[in-house]
């Protein structure tokens, strides 16, 4: 599994994206107290842009905020990761309990109830020995989809081969589709494709993929075709480290 290193405080750069005036002076003055490199944003758009422009170990996003939420801002944010750039431990800043936020937004890694104290805030900062492990959250499959998929492939190796290539070709001709869709403002052909993916990627039991695909269908419900943009890159991503575990574990099939 790969591990991430959070560096210490005197060389931690953290991202802040709040939309109270108030709050975003207490976590300001707590990170400057504790002489911790950051910069504060007002919502998800600003935060979004920042991370764009610069590597952030930990970004804090408040849930509700105007322009770009958290939860987006965080799966946009993901989606700008890759094996060159740092993934950043996100942080979701809510009014509800944590365990309540992490069931419902698995992008973040932890939540902070507000109000908090600074004690609670720097406690994420130094928690784990500074070590995060972002697959444990971010899994392509569930543990128990994984095991399914494993056993499928057990019995078929060469079937599956085979039908992951299909599998591979399909998908990003069906993205391409999807991006096409989007541009012209169709929201009724995007959604068309959408839920083709969604029987597709089932095949593979990728749980990330029907994730972000669920929430692909409400945005183009919505008309939020620019957020929807966000989340089919974030699609893209999901689709090729599935297909790289996939493939790899074929190939060991194969060969063993």
């Amino acid at each position: 599994m790969n591990r991430i290193k959070i560096p210490a405080r005197a060389d931690l750069r953290v991202l802040v994206a709040e939309d109270d005036e108030l709050n975003r002076l207490l976590i300001g003055k707590i990170l400057e107290k504790s002489k911790i490199s950051h910069r504060v944003v007002s919502n998800g758009l600003e935060a979004l842009e920042a991370f764009k422009e610069e590597n952030y170990h930990v970004v804090f996003l408040d849930m509700n905020m105007p322009v770009m939420d958290g939860p987006e801002a965080a799966t946009r944010i993901r989606s700008l990761t890759s094996q060159s750039r740092m993934p950043p431990l996100i942080v979701a800043l809510s009014g509800m309990k944590p365990e309540e936020v992490l069931a419902r937004e698995e992008i973040f890694d932890y939540a902070l109830e507000k109000p908090f104290t600074r004690d609670q805030l720097l406690g994420i900062l130094d928690s784990e020995e500074r070590v995060i492990e972002p697959e444990k959250q971010r899994e392509v499959f569930s543990p128990g989809d994984r095991q399914r998929v494993w056993e499928k492939i057990d019995e078929h190796p060469e079937f599956y081969r085979e039908l992951l290539v299909q599998f591979d070709l399909s998908v990003k001709e069906h993205l391409g589709h999807l991006k096409t869709f989007l541009s012209a403002g169709n929201a009724r052909e995007a959604l068309r494709i959408a839920h083709i993916l969604k029987g597709e990627f089932a095949i593979f039991s990728a749980s990330r993929a029907r994730e972000h695909l669920e929430h692909l269908e409400n945005l183009l419900l919505k008309g939020d075709f620019e957020t929807a943009g966000g989340v089919v890159t974030a699609i893209e991503g999901v689709h090729e480290e599935m297909t790289a575990i996939v493939a790899d574990y074929i190939q060991a099939k194969c060969e063993s």
